[in-house]
């Protein structure tokens, strides 16, 4: 009998000792295992990926549960801090002494707490405490979570952030940035077909060390893979410009539905710990999007683009040899113009932005959110069909831009803004962006100078014309000109930045300020003379000289009086 005894001892022993060395899915994880145990596992759960890699958890952490100690104290009185409980457990009595932390689990909610004070009388207990930090929870090791937010599945396109069958009695279901549900519709004269689609995944990565109060390392992002490609339509002469918020196209309720859906899920550690809360959520979704159209007739363009972005970031606290850096790829590329037809030109800026978070731990211990956002802007021009030999010119720019913030305990710790980054897609083809410009009229000159003591301000006003059917100016005009004075000498080059006001169909107006020679202290010359005019609007049309409306010929100088 003593040796039966001594070998189920002994299988024991060593049936331990292999399960305690790596923990996983497929190891039972014994009731006794010591709390300060490193934890080795990997899993997924609702679709979220985790790894726990070497997770050392605090040894004197104190898990209080109703199995126990009978907690008392309201969610309000546990949030500040307050905790009264009856302790079920001797064992747990003696260890509520100031410095160790509490891992309280009631009801939905968890609660990490340092204590700070102990009034005892028998098993009732009233502690005062304070928020714990990450440092104080685990000693050492990393944390991984990453998320596709769209999955495929076998049997349909796309699955399931959530699934619309609950609302309405919808029968499919739709992933969280696939905007299939977005059809074709028309507005303001123009057809419009986003034909757009975003898989997007979010990575988070976290290190800790033993009493450090941030985690070790932060890394997160977000790696979007997109297919954008939009078809606009024009049904016939139009110039106009219009803005789109394409969320506003998708059913009310799956919009809300999205704006409001979160996943929560519940990573396993070990026996002591149980399982850690999680939660990611996205909170906003827009999809803006402008077009501006000046054409003369029935149009249409349509292009195609994919690829993926990964943008984030990484965070070291304190780690030698490593310093935080924002992270940054970019694989979108151009797959080509699908179909065009363009009497004018087409202008169009059609982008997604969504505000995503990620909170571990059901607390204000940690949370990570973001403002990302991308698009395309592309710009195209022509006299006809791309089919045929008549000028045409597309280019096309994929952008990015994004801000995270990492919050412990409700304080900001730390945030990084990824300013905007800009990619050429395609920039194809040609065109004489040539404008005209004619019947220069000034006014008089202003009594005191615009600059130094010798220049002088002109009120002018200024016909144009576009080569493109009912285009009207916008935006402001770059002019350089030479200044010479009224005995042919050479004053200045000067290039200016000119915002025009009062625009009509074919006239602007706008101000100079001109030099005049100085012919001594006392007197300034009345006369000076321009040369060599270019003007430039914001989207490169550009007319050399001014036009003398009754000839058409280019001016070779304008004469300027004060």
């Amino acid at each position: 009998m003593k040796k039966i005894y001594l070998l189920l001892i002994l299988i024991s022993f060593i049936t331990y000792s292999s399960c305690s060395d790596d923990l996983n899915d497929s190891v039972s994880i014994p009731s006794d295992l010591p709390r300060g145990k490193v934890v080795n596992r990997t899993g997924s759960i609702d679709g979220v990926n985790y790894s726990l890699k070497n997770l050392e958890i605090n040894p004197n952490l104190i898990k209080i549960n109703s199995e126990n100690a009978k907690i008392l104290s309201s969610s309000e009185e546990l949030n500040l801090g307050t905790i009264r409980l009856d302790v079920i457990s001797t064992e747990i009595g003696n260890q509520l002494i100031s410095g160790n932390v509490l891992f309280i689990q009631t009801g939905d909610h968890t609660y990490f707490k340092r204590i700070t004070s102990v009034i005892q009388n028998n098993n009732s207990f009233t502690i005062e405490t304070v928020n714990a930090n990450l440092g104080d929870i685990f000693e050492d090791g990393t944390l991984d979570l990453s998320m596709d937010i769209k999955e495929s599945t076998s049997d349909q396109q796309s699955l399931p952030l959530v699934s619309a069958k609950s609302i309405n009695d919808f029968d499919h279901n739709y992933s969280l940035f696939n905007f299939d549900f977005i059809k074709e519709f028309t507005r303001d004269g123009i057809t419009l077909n986003p034909n757009t689609s975003v898989k997007s995944a979010v990575h988070l990565s976290l290190s800790f060390k033993k009493n450090l109060p941030l985690p070790k390392q932060i890394e997160v992002y977000y790696v979007l893979n997109s297919n954008i490609s939009p078809y606009f339509s024009f049904l016939g002469g139009i110039n106009k410009k219009v803005a789109y918020n394409l969320a506003d196209n998708i059913p009310d309720n799956i919009l809300e539905l999205i704006k409001k859906v979160s996943i929560d899920i519940k990573i396993p550690t070990n026996e002591f710990l149980g399982e850690l809360p999680a939660k990611v959520s996205i909170k906003s979704i827009n999809i803006p999007t402008e077009i501006e159209a000046n054409l003369g007739k029935k149009s249409l363009l349509a292009y195609n683009t994919s690829g993926s972005l990964k943008i984030g970031f990484a965070y070291y606290n304190n780690v030698p040899g490593k310093t935080s850096h924002p992270i940054y790829e970019n694989s979108m590329q151009f797959k080509g113009i699908n179909d065009t037809e363009i009497i004018g030109e087409i202008a169009s800026d059609m982008r997604v932005s969504i505000t995503p978070k990620i909170e571990l731990f059901d607390t204000n211990l940690l949370d990570v959110s973001g403002d990302v956002v991308f698009g395309i802007n592309s710009y195209s021009i022509g006299n006809g069909s791309t089919t045929q030999s008549s000028n045409f010119l597309s280019n096309g720019n994929f952008y990015s831009s994004a801000t995270f913030y990492f919050k412990t305990l409700g304080v900001t710790a730390y945030t990084t803004e990824l300013f905007k980054e800009n990619k050429e897609l395609w920039n194809l083809g040609s065109f004489n962006k040539s404008m005209e410009f004619s019947n220069l009229s000034l006014g008089k000159a202003s009594t005191f100078p615009c600059s130094g003591l010798n220049s002088f301000s002109i009120n002018a006003s200024l016909d144009y014309k576009y080569p493109i059917y009912g285009k009207k100016l916008s935006g402001k005009l770059e002019m350089s000109y030479d200044v010479y004075a009224d005995n042919g000498s050479f004053l200045e080059t000067k290039k200016i930045s000119i915002n025009p006001s009062n625009i009509s169909s074919n006239n602007f107006n706008f101000s100079l300020c001109i030099p005049f020679r100085k012919i001594n202290f006392f007197q300034t010359a009345k006369t000076s003379y321009l040369r060599n005019i270019i003007i430039k609007d914001d989207r490169g049309f550009t007319a050399n000289g001014i036009k003398n409306p009754k000839t058409g010929e280019i001016l070779s100088e304008i004469k300027v009086s004060r």
